[in-house]
């Protein structure tokens, strides 16, 4: 699943990895069913016009979910918290 961290990413098929994409260099934080075991990972530059994180959620199960924010590249925090649930596939 790949999502625009400015758009709202609501849900994503559980056992999928979810990418974000940003339009700056900076780093992404996230942690999973409400900020446990909290990780960091830098964007990287995709060559297309905008920066690209993949958070591991492949173990997620249905209902579980995963919450990030970001950090732009000066160090400040974007504001925000995102949370997104994983759902069941579709068939």
């Amino acid at each position: 699943m790949f999502g625009l961290l400015n758009a709202g990413i609501g849900s994503f098929s559980a056992g999928s990895t979810l990418a974000i994409a940003r339009p700056c260099p900076g780093v992404v934080w996230s942690g999973f069913d409400g900020w446990h075991a909290i990780a960091e990972a830098e964007a990287t530059n995709t060559g297309l016009g905008f920066f690209s994180v993949s958070l591991d959620t492949t173990r997620l199960s249905t209902d579980q979910s995963v919450d990030f924010t970001a950090i732009w590249s000066d160090e400040r925090w974007i504001g925000e918290d995102y949370r997104a649930l994983a759902v069941s596939p579709r068939s």
